[in-house]
């Protein structure tokens, strides 16, 4: 989304905000992508040789996990700084700001905008979007996730299933099943995704 077609949608007082939100959203996808990246950089090195003895790799493996847990804490605040946008954008600032989150944008948004409302919707309503939230009020407000290294050989087919495994929790009600690491990164994606399809509709809105 292009800021100077925004800033047409504000008062003037209003802009600085815009600006910061924009500055947001920059710096927490640029702060997601260097996460996984580093992530991924570290367990490989860890595998580079032929033999490795996880016993002697335990922190290193802590250090992979602790870039996922951050990737994930970084995804879960951008829905708030969406609901921020919206709110500023669509809603010219119905909301006061303490006041703003995406399910009340949600609930705000008037119905001839059946399009960017429904986008929302299908985003907050995801399973990406769900495990995301649950995984952050677990490790914020009780515990954090169980992790381990996991290793599974099928001598079936011949395949080895390898990595750091997230443990199942419950949250809210709603039980959430154990994740690989690669996992977690293709949840990443999808709930990028979805939150680049609610930018797209507020773009054909300006």
């Amino acid at each position: 989304m292009k800021i100077n077609k925004c800033i047409n949608k504000v008062v003037a007082e209003d802009r600085e905000k815009l600006e910061e939100i924009f500055r947001a959203i920059d710096f927490k996808k640029r702060r997601t992508e260097y996460h996984a990246k580093t992530a991924r950089e570290r367990y490989d090195t860890i595998f580079q040789k032929s033999i490795v003895h996880i016993k002697n790799h335990i922190d290193d493996l802590n250090n992979v996990a602790f870039e996922v847990e951050a990737m994930i804490d970084t995804l879960n605040t951008l829905p708030d700084i969406c609901a921020q946008l919206v709110n500023l954008v669509i809603l010219s600032s119905l909301l006061s700001k303490k006041s703003v989150s995406i399910y009340k944008v949600r609930d705000n948004i008037p119905n001839n905008l059946s399009d960017l409302k429904n986008t929302i919707i299908k985003w907050i309503e995801s399973k990406e979007f769900r495990y995301i939230r649950g995984f952050c009020n677990i490790s914020k407000h009780r515990s954090l996730i169980d992790r381990d290294y996991f290793t599974h050989i099928n001598y079936r087919n011949k395949s080895t299933k390898r990595g750091i495994r997230f443990y199942a929790f419950k949250y809210d009600g709603v039980s959430y099943p154990e994740k690989m690491m690669n996992e977690l990164f293709a949840i990443k994606d999808d709930f990028m995704h979805m939150f680049c399809d609610v930018i797209e509709e507020m773009e054909k809105l300006i």
